[in-house]
């Protein structure tokens, strides 16, 4: 069984092709390359699983967060991109800890608006702001926490659930 068939084993988000060309390409256009093709997984757990496979594999693997960067890291040319587009669930807010917990999706814009915002002047760290910044200081990470304190506008990440290329998960 080939990595394709493997990869449609854990998620059926799996784009080849024309369908996997945008992904190819950042957003100011300076970069186009042809990955394999891209996994959009929907959880922890599928990335790990993805993770797994690939290091079994040998299958290069490019993380693709907001594609906000101007360096080109997520050039892909042949290989896997793994895209977090699909985590974008708000898992917990509270106000009362100006904390919100989010999934490794979510876009810097949504934490710049209520209710994630909980009224603190947060400015986002991408290049892009209303483009597909991460809520992480331009990475997405698991279940990343953000915090605003009163200290600084800045988003903060307070803990965060990382999928080693093993497929071994770490909590902070």
């Amino acid at each position: 069984m080939d990595i394709l068939s493997r990869l449609a084993d854990i998620t059926p988000h799996v784009l080849t092709g024309d369908d996997a060309l945008p992904y190819g390409r950042d957003w100011v256009g300076k970069y186009e390359t042809k990955p394999l093709a891209v996994v959009r997984p929907g959880s922890t757990q599928e990335v790990s699983e993805i993770l797994a496979l690939c290091h079994e594999t040998g299958t290069p693997v490019v993380p693709m967060g907001g594609n906000t960067g101007l360096t080109g890291a997520t050039a892909a040319e042949g290989m896997l991109v793994l895209s977090l587009d699909r985590m974008q669930t708000i898992r917990e807010i509270r106000p009362d800890a100006r904390l919100a917990v989010v999934e490794a999706g979510v876009i810097c814009k949504i934490c710049m608006t209520p209710p994630l915002n909980m009224g603190c002047p947060i400015r986002c760290l991408s290049a892009q702001r209303d483009r597909r910044g991460s809520a992480a200081h331009s990475r997405r990470m698991r279940g990343a926490r953000m915090f605003c304190g009163m200290a600084t506008p800045e988003i903060c990440v307070l803990g965060w659930k990382l999928c080693l290329q093993t497929g071994v998960c770490l909590i902070s």
